[in-house]
């Protein structure tokens, strides 16, 4: 039953069975809940370069005025290396609880890129 496809999804997400989430998160008739739910999936699994796929859907949808959302999009860019990229969706973040996430974000990649990289010292 479409109709509760997403919340069957999430089901199977908790209990660890990804390739049924995925599937069940495929019947989803909502477009925006279906791409929310599928690219919190593909964080959880890790695979963040589908999770990058799914960007250009995040923004036509307008979830990436979804701090939480955003956050997500940046850290996915983070941890394939995308650091500007990560840095562009952390600097429209403005929701204190998730702009200290991108603090600390942001201090995981200046730690990675090491202090000859970041802007302030030339």
């Amino acid at each position: 039953d479409p109709g509760v496809a997403d919340e069957a999804a999430e089901l199977f997400r908790r209990a660890g069975r990804d390739d049924a989430a995925l599937m069940m998160n495929a019947l989803v008739p909502d477009p925006v809940e279906k791409v929310r739910q599928r690219f919190g999936i593909l964080l959880d699994l890790g695979d963040f370069e589908r999770a990058l796929a799914l960007q250009p859907r995040l923004s036509r949808l307008g979830l990436l005025d979804d701090d939480n959302i955003r956050y997500g999009v940046a850290y996915a860019w983070f941890r394939v290396g995308g650091y500007d990229e990560a840095e562009s969706l952390l600097r429209g973040v403005a929701d204190p609880r998730v702009f200290q996430q991108a603090s600390e974000l942001r201090q995981a990649m200046e730690a990675e890129r090491g202090p000859a990289s970041s802007g302030r010292q030339r």
